[in-house]
């Protein structure tokens, strides 16, 4: 499907979860889309990611290191926990690896709220987050202040 796209001339963005598979993909296949989008919730890496989904982080931190060398376009985006992301030393950890990739066009802080609960009940698995708050906007301005202070583009 990408390649069809990219001989019509439209923008593609891959959201880009971390796979392994992608993280070890070859650069042919990184270069045919125009955006790539992470979402980096973690700068301690073992925790939130690895309490709530089950997964490692490493492969997306990797990717995002691949799409950095070639220059590709990309979107970093943090999700904002309250009392699983908001840590200041946790955003600062994320936004001091982010700044010095120059090709993160923008790093968009996403509230956490709770739209999504149903999705866990529907698959019958554990929602770990069922008790957490939706986030601020005092808080969602103060992270997106965080990362602007350590150099990126947020909002």
């Amino acid at each position: 499907m990408i390649r069809p796209a990219a001989v019509l001339r439209l923008a593609v963005a891959l959201l880009l979860p971390g796979l392994p598979a992608l993280a070890q993909s070859s650069a042919d296949a990184e270069m045919r889309f125009s955006t790539g989008v992470m979402h980096l919730r973690e700068g301690r890496i073992e925790s939130f990611v690895r309490k709530v989904t089950g997964r490692d982080l490493a492969p997306t931190l990797r990717f995002a290191e691949r799409l950095a060398s070639i220059g590709k376009p990309t979107w970093v985006r943090f999700t904002l926990v309250p009392g699983w992301t908001d840590d200041p030393a946790n955003v600062e950890g994320i936004a001091k690896f982010v700044a010095p990739m120059k090709n993160v066009e923008w790093v968009e802080v996403q509230p956490f709220h709770q739209m999504g609960a149903f999705k866990w009940e529907a698959l019958k698995l554990e929602y770990k987050c069922a008790d957490t708050p939706a986030a601020s906007p005092e808080l969602t301005k103060r992270v997106i202040e965080q990362f602007r202070a350590a150099g990126c583009r947020a909002r």
